[in-house]
């Protein structure tokens, strides 16, 4: 299933309302899934998943094994005003990661390029363009989510 969905609109509100906490992801291609600390989304419950149950672990840079331990699934906005559900995989990392190959697989392309020229996730249906910041040599994805409150819940989900 795809990571990136689209969302109905009318769970859209303004980023800048209160209640919303902005949340900072690194687009990294060599990530195999998008994934968030247990702590972080403390309203959003921690789904088991076929991999969090099988033990499925994943290998960090240095060689350290990491086990999945499930899924919490956010609606989140975007700098541009995009609405967007994001399944991130739960292990424990330090910083929130955005997988390119996981973004790509819900048809998106990413294109990384010099600050003066702009980097972004292109929606390959629409077109609609999300731009990335880059700090210290990193792509990074700027999200704002209403930490405790789980949306899904209001769509039965």
């Amino acid at each position: 299933e795809p990571v990136h969905e689209m969302c109905p609109m009318s769970l859209a509100r303004p980023a800048e309302e209160k209640g919303w906490e902005k949340l900072t992801m690194i687009v990294d291609s060599g990530a195999s899934e998008t994934v968030i600390p247990e702590y972080r989304l403390p309203g959003y419950p921690l789904i088991p998943t076929t991999a969090s149950k099988d033990g499925l672990e994943y290998t960090a840079a240095n060689g350290k094994k990491i086990p999945n331990l499930g899924e919490k699934q956010a609606v989140v906005r975007t700098g541009d005003g995009s609405i967007k559900c994001i399944r991130f995989q739960v292990c424990d990392v330090t910083k929130i990661l955005a997988s390119v190959s996981r973004i790509v697989q819900a048809g998106h392309r990413v294109i990384f390029d010099s600050p003066d020229m702009g980097s972004f996730i292109e929606c390959k249906s629409t077109g609609q363009r999300t731009y990335l910041r880059q700090e210290q040599g990193v792509y990074m994805l700027d999200v704002w989510v209403r930490p405790n409150e789980n949306p899904f819940r209001r769509l039965g989900m």
